[in-house]
């Protein structure tokens, strides 16, 4: 267990609230857009739902400070082992769950634990959902702490199994107005 430094802690609640009084977002994420699954996560998506402002996506390093809270440098060297990283392809074959969430599950998940791993590196202070889970486990999510439609994981097993390709990493920022926004976009192999 990593022992949390008191300033530390301080410096990040203080900057929390700070981040509420000037409307700054509280808090990003990169994820792997699955544009490929648009009409799969479609079947469950409602507008109420938390992800609905995001395309359909593999989560991988969530919970981050606010994109104003990221050094520049530190995202130039992030494009930079990104722009170095080799494209691969994901398929999904099958369905999987948590509590509260219907996900697909990529067959082949080394590369995007790996690239968790890889962006975790740089901020040592957030890791992978806060740490609330031992093992990075990369899905998508179809339905997620939101009601589910009747027969929605027999449908979506339906369009399985397909295949899509990953090409960019986003890093996402929620906006003041409670909505996620795309602040940067990252070439896997663009340099």
């Amino acid at each position: 267990m990593r022992y949390r430094s008191p300033v530390r802690t301080a410096i990040r609640a203080a900057e929390s609230v700070l981040d509420r009084v000037t409307g700054r977002p509280p808090t990003s994420a990169f994820l792997l857009p699955v544009p490929e699954a648009a009409n799969i996560v479609a079947l469950g998506r409602q507008k109420t739902d938390v992800l609905a402002d995001l395309p359909p996506h593999i989560t991988l390093l969530y919970p981050l400070p606010g994109t104003h809270r990221i050094d520049r440098r530190v995202l130039a060297e992030i494009a930079e082992a990104l722009g170095a990283a080799t494209p691969f392809s994901l398929r999904f074959e099958q369905t999987g769950r948590f509590p509260e969430v219907l996900y697909l599950e990529p067959t082949s998940p080394e590369p995007l634990v790996n690239l968790t791993r890889l962006l975790a590196g740089w901020f040592p202070d957030h890791p992978p959902y806060g740490g609330t889970y031992e093992e990075i486990v990369p899905h998508l999510s179809v339905v997620a702490h939101a009601p589910e439609p009747p027969g929605l994981e027999a449908a979506v097993r339906a369009h399985l199994p397909f295949d899509a390709a990953s090409s960019e990493i986003w890093l996402v920022s929620l906006s003041r107005g409670g909505h996620w926004t795309t602040a940067e976009r990252f070439q896997l192999g663009g340099r």
